[in-house]
């Protein structure tokens, strides 16, 4: 889709308070822009660890308060892949608490095609929609829910690298 626009944001493991800053940053930087996308989707697991939240907090505040929802991931695997039915005690709480809503990211692959479950369930009961999904109805768009996959078609590599950008701040 034309509407949708893929920014990525480099990322080292070994400092993820300057990764947190950063994308606060962003955030905050989308916010103050004149052409206002219709929503924002933070495809990024924020751990419990809360050194550097600050920033990221300010930044999903900023873009909140410019009336622009904020839908983030949460990581719902445990071990050997299943689904962890205390999932919500790996995330940050401060930043959960401050976004629009959190859907799953779990994608799957079977004989070269990529699919996701609209909804995936949790053991003990419950479950959780896919980011997808979320995103799509938040933005008045109907997707499917249930158990049936949602096909993902990729696209060539040349059309997603033209809606791919990487951002950089000036420091």
């Amino acid at each position: 889709s034309d509407d949708i626009v893929i920014i990525d944001l480099p990322y080292s493991p070994n400092d993820i308070a300057d990764f947190r800053r950063r994308l606060g940053l962003l955030l905050a930087d989308i916010a103050r822009t004149q052409e206002r996308p219709k929503a924002i989707g933070i495809d990024v697991y924020i751990d419990r660890e809360e050194h550097g939240i600050a920033p990221l907090v300010d930044g999903i505040r900023a873009v909140t308060t410019a009336k622009i929802p904020v839908y983030g991931v949460v990581k719902i695997t445990g071990e050997n892949n299943g689904n962890d039915p205390n999932y919500m005690e790996k995330h940050s709480r401060v930043s959960i608490e401050k976004l629009t809503c959190c859907g799953h990211t779990v994608v799957n692959s079977k004989f070269g095609t990529l699919f996701f479950r609209p909804y995936e369930t949790i053991p003990g009961g419950g479950g959780i929609p896919a980011l997808a999904v979320l995103m799509a109805q938040g933005c008045g768009n109907p997707m499917p829910g249930g158990e049936k996959p949602v096909i993902m078609p990729m696209g060539e590599i040349q059309e997603i690298e033209k809606r791919a950008y990487t951002y950089r701040q000036k420091d």
